[in-house]
């Protein structure tokens, strides 16, 4: 009950090649894109760091690297036990953005919410410099 929510709203303004963002400082240092399909309203989160190296945390749009490098869904055992997106037909796009986006864009790391591997190569607060 003593929450306060602030909701955010993503403009039309482009960027990285997704249609709408929010630049949260105004600075790129962190801009908000949108990736829903896996769930409705999951942002993906750019983040530049002082080093000038740069994240994309994308959630759950694919669980592991591997899906974004091979293009791929969740396995289909995954897909049979439990229906886990929101829109599989937008998520199954997005995957196919993020997959031609890893091949083509600037050097950024893309993280996934649930890939130890990457995770585990990301520098640790308060180790880099803001």
């Amino acid at each position: 009950s003593d929450t306060q929510w602030q909701f955010i709203k993503l403009t039309d303004k482009p960027f990285e090649g997704f249609d709408s963002s929010y630049d949260l400082y105004g600075d790129g240092s962190i801009v908000l894109v949108d990736l829903s399909g896996h769930s409705a309203g999951q942002v993906g989160i750019f983040l530049r760091i002082s080093s000038g190296q740069r994240y994309f945390f994308i959630g759950d749009t694919t669980w592991t690297i591997k899906g974004v490098e091979d293009n791929a869904q969740r396995s289909d055992i995954i897909k049979w036990l439990v229906d886990v997106n929101w829109d599989t037909e937008k998520n199954t796009a997005l995957i196919e953005r993020l997959h031609q986006y890893s091949k083509t864009s600037s050097p950024v790391k893309i993280v996934p919410a649930h890939d130890e591997f990457v995770v585990n190569t990301l520098p640790i607060y308060p180790m880099f410099e803001y």
